[in-house]
Order: C-alpha cells, then structure tokens, then sequence
C-alpha cells in the first residue's frame, strides 16, 4: 500500500505503515500495561483531511486502519480532532482554566 515510500532506520528500510506500526504499538503497549489489560479497540483522534485530495485522505485512512490490524487491534474508529477535542474539554477543565486565571 505505501508504494515506494520507505526510510532508512536503525539498519533497515521502513515503510510508512512500519513507523505507524511502531507509534501505535508503543502507545498501546503502555496502555496495557497501565490499564492491566489487553486493548483490542482503539478511537484515534485524526485531522478532519489527513490530505486535500480524496485519494490521500483514504490512503492515510487505511494505513492507519492496516497498522492496527498488524497489531491485533480489531475494532477502530477515527474521530476527527474538532470532536476528540470537545469531548475531552470537561466542565471540570474549564473551571480549572477559569481559576488559574484569578
């Protein structure tokens, strides 16, 4: 799927699917093992467009959804990041800013 997109790392040649592979893995394995578990769902937060054209953003897409299945990973969901980012932004978050700014 990456075409003849690749780097040079540590010795080996990686694709665009490697690295995400390595991101990803790392995240979730130390969600394991703060959770105690084993994670096989993920939501990943994404820009609304990885790409201005179609193509680029489906491609970004199945990368992302490819990397998690090589992780074992088998339910993924993608959130663009205005809404990943509203639902993060608690009530109690806001309190905390307004009384900082006292």
């Amino acid at each position: 799927m990456s075409g003849d997109v690749s780097m040079t790392f540590g010795g080996g040649d990686l694709t665009v699917e490697d690295v995400i592979v390595l991101l990803v893995g790392e995240i979730v394995r130390r969600t394991e093992q703060f959770a105690g578990e084993r994670i096989d769902r993920v939501t990943i937060g994404r820009p609304v467009h990885y790409s201005a054209a179609p193509e680029g953003d489906r491609l970004a897409r199945q990368r992302m959804t490819d990397a998690c299945a090589r992780l074992h990973i088998l339910y993924v969901e993608f959130l663009d990041e205005p809404v990943a980012a509203s639902i993060s932004y608690t009530p109690r978050d806001a309190a905390a800013r307004t009384k900082s700014r006292r």
